[in-house]
């Protein structure tokens, strides 16, 4: 897998400290997403789909990698945090990792508008 090794070898770090990613984001299609921080890691958990929760990998920048923790979704993805004039998340954009990943992710058409800043 061409996109999981690039990931690996990435080897990122988060651009930002990571409780500064950590809040509940909101989707008009999609629902409410959480972002979690668990044992020094971040996981994304979305509301409405059981199915999409993972670890979240910094790549670059405001840039993380997600793996699912089913894998069989085959449907990793980027998720690209947005922070404001000031500096801080205020959303974020996602993006299929693989061009193989089935078109009706529609991971291109989400996008989150963080809500809420959570301690979790």
């Amino acid at each position: 897998h061409d996109a999981e090794a690039a990931i690996q070898a990435a080897g990122g770090h988060a651009f930002l400290p990571l409780d500064a990613y950590v809040g509940v984001y909101h989707d008009v299609w999609r629902g409410d997403a959480t972002v979690k921080k668990v044992g020094g890691k971040l996981r994304l958990v979305f509301s409405r789909t059981t199915e999409l929760q993972g670890d979240l990998q910094p790549t670059k920048g405001n840039v993380f990698a997600v793996r699912w923790d089913n894998r069989s979704i085959m449907a990793d993805a980027l998720v690209n945090f947005r922070t404001g004039l000031n500096g801080a998340v205020s959303g974020m954009t996602m993006a299929p990792l693989s061009p193989t990943t089935d078109f009706s992710f529609d991971f291109q058409d989400l996008d989150f508008t963080k809500l809420a800043n959570g301690s979790q």
